[in-house]
């Protein structure tokens, strides 16, 4: 939001314009950890953005509301960028394993780019890894991928 405001946005409703110019200075930090950590930081933004700033129901985002997610971070015009809009959009969608996680599988899907629709589902897997220990869980969500991930996410969590 302080780089919203950095361009002269209107919080209650920044616009398309406003999140270029603001990635815009993302692009300008040359350590590319404090880059990434500020492209990352939209994608967090974006999903209680798209939720009218409501976030009790993260679970429930819209076919609508992911695609409006998925094309803010494609605003950010470089692949850096927009995979790490993504990637937090993502951590922020599934939080932990605390939300639904067929949200975070629809999520990746409705990212088109095969690049970084992989990169999604192979975040949402080490997310996976990472959170969930129970391997009933993770049966079910490798078999709930689509089929191009599925070997992948078998190998890494059973």
């Amino acid at each position: 939001p302080y780089l919203w405001e950095a361009v002269g946005a209107n919080l209650g409703n920044p616009t398309n314009e406003d999140f270029m110019k603001s990635f815009a200075l993302c692009d300008q930090i040359p350590e590319r950890e404090y880059s990434a950590t500020c492209f990352g930081g939209f994608g967090k933004e974006f999903v209680g953005l798209a939720k009218a700033r409501d976030i009790r129901n993260i679970e429930n985002l819209s076919d609508d509301e992911m695609l409006k997610i998925y094309n803010w971070c494609k605003l950010a015009n470089n692949n850096e960028g927009i995979r790490e809009c993504l990637s937090n959009a993502l951590s922020s969608i599934y939080w932990g394993g605390e939300n639904d996680r067929s949200t975070a599988i629809k999520f990746c899907n409705i990212v088109t780019d095969p690049s970084n629709q992989s990169s999604c589902f192979q975040n949402l897997i080490g997310q996976v890894s990472y959170y969930i220990q129970d391997s009933n869980y993770r049966e079910s969500f490798c078999e709930e991928l689509p089929e191009i991930y599925q070997k992948n996410c078998k190998i890494t969590l059973l």
